[in-house]
Parts: C-alpha cells; structure tokens; sequence
C-alpha cells in the first residue's frame, strides 16, 4: 500500500470549488485564476462611460422636467445593473468588482465610485465653475487610470472595488441576439 500524495489530491473534481468558479473566475470569494483577472482597456472604459452618459444626457433630453435628475440617478447606479455592468460596460465587455474579493458590488458601491463624477455633471450648469469642476475630476480620473497599475480611479478607491474585462464567454454575442429576438422577446 502507498502513500503516495500525488497531485490528484489538487485536481478540481465535479463538486470541487475550483471547478465552480464564478464568471470572474473566484469561487466563494477567493482568488482561484489569475487568467481571467484582466484589467479593462481604458478606451473601452472610455467608450462604456460615453455610452452612459448619452443615456443620461437623451434623459434629460426626452423629459426636460425631470430628465435631468434621473439622467443623473442612473449615472449613480449604473454599476449596480447586471452584476455590475452598466449598459456601456455591458457593451463593451466590461464588470465592476469588488476589489478584494472580486464579488458583486451593489448599488451602494455603485454610488460611491461614481459619486465624483455625478457630482462634475451636478454642477455643469453652473457657469465656469461646473465645466472646470468636471474637467479637473475626469483629469484627475483618469490620470488615476494611467498611472495605477490596476487601473483603479478616484471612485475605484473610494468604493473599493475595480474594473475588469469579462471573458469573452460571458459577453453579449450575435448568436445571443439572434436567439433573443428569434424567441420573440
């Protein structure tokens, strides 16, 4: 009879938790895969936060009475959509996470790491000061982005958490659209 500890012993079984990895590749929290911990590409980060605040701004284009204030609410939330993607990011491939974890943030981290930009778009209509508010906020944000290994910005420490690009098996593909619009939803 041997004793022999092979690595068999570390090999993922069916019910193992390194076989029931989430889709940022961690299972209960935990790190299991550095392969699909990719940061997000700035342009693409760049593009999904354009995508979201065309959304904000046809908002408060479409309601004038109100547009702008649930142009603005949905810039606070956005991130807390869909496991973290906002409709740009989900666009574009792109999830928010918890930073230690890589968990699901909620709408809570949401609204604390979008919390300095929301505030730049407040103050737009104040003349001078809100442009200039806005634009030493993005600068800022994103020489954050450029200089942080992790690609975290200013709202990424304050909420703890970072943006990372999601496998390409979990993005939107044209076989999804084709089955989602040919089962008539």
């Amino acid at each position: 009879m041997s004793n022999d500890t092979s690595s068999s012993d570390t090999e993922a079984t069916p019910d193992s938790p390194q076989s029931q990895l989430n889709s940022a590749g961690y299972a209960g929290g935990e790190k299991q895969s550095g392969a699909r911990d990719r940061k997000a590409n700035l342009l693409h980060r760049t593009i999904a936060r354009v995508i979201d605040v065309l959304i904000a701004l046809a908002f408060y284009r479409v309601i004038p009475s109100v547009g702008f204030w649930f142009g603005l609410i949905y810039l606070f939330i956005a991130d807390g959509f869909w496991n973290g993607q906002s409709v740009g990011k989900k666009l574009l491939g792109l999830r928010v996470h918890k930073y230690g974890t890589r968990g699901v943030i909620s709408f809570k981290e949401s609204i604390v790491r979008n919390f300095p930009i929301v505030i730049g778009f407040f103050l737009l209509p104040i003349p001078l000061v809100g442009w200039l508010f806005l634009t030493v906020v993005l600068g800022l944000e994103f020489l954050m982005i450029m200089g942080n290994t992790e690609g975290l910005r200013i709202g990424d420490e304050l909420a703890d958490t970072i943006t990372l690009d999601i496998p390409s098996d979990n993005r939107i593909n044209d076989n999804d659209i084709k089955e989602h619009t040919k089962n008539g939803v």
